[in-house]
C-alpha cells in the first residue's frame, strides 16, 4: 500500500486544526463586539470592519495558534512514521535518523531546511 505525502499532511492537520481553532476562538470571544458594530455604523461594510477591526485586535491569538500548529507539525513523529511507513521523509523522521542510524548528533541537533 502506497501512502502519499498528502495523506500525511491530512493526518497532521487532523489534530493541529482543532487546537488552532480553540486558540483563535478564545481570542475572538475576548473581543468586544461593539467595536465592529461601531465601525459599521461609521460606514464600513461587514468585510471592512472585520479586516480593519477584528483581525488586528485578534492578531496575538492568530499568531499563537500558528505557532502552536507549527510546533505540533515539526514535533510530530508518530503520524509520519506510522502513515508513511518510514518511506516519506518529514523533518522529524530525518532528525530521528540522524540521531539513531547515522549517529551524527551535531547534524541532528542543528538540522535546517536548505
Amino acid at each position: 500500500m502506497h501512502i502519499s505525502t498528502s495523506s500525511l499532511i491530512v493526518g497532521l492537520l487532523h489534530y493541529a486544526i482543532p487546537i488552532s481553532i480553540l486558540i483563535t476562538i478564545g481570542a475572538i470571544l475576548n473581543l468586544n463586539p461593539r467595536l465592529s458594530e461601531a465601525a459599521q455604523s461609521l460606514g464600513a461594510s461587514a468585510i471592512e470592519s472585520h479586516l480593519s477591526v477584528t483581525i488586528p485586535l485578534c492578531i496575538k491569538g492568530i499568531v499563537s495558534a500558528f505557532l502552536v500548529s507549527m510546533t505540533f507539525g515539526v514535533s510530530a513523529f508518530a503520524i509520519p512514521w506510522i502513515l508513511g511507513q518510514g518511506r516519506v521523509q518529514f523533518i522529524s523522521n530525518i532528525i530521528y535518523s540522524r540521531f539513531s542510524e547515522v549517529s551524527n548528533y551535531p547534524s541532528g541537533a542543528q538540522y535546517r531546511l536548505s
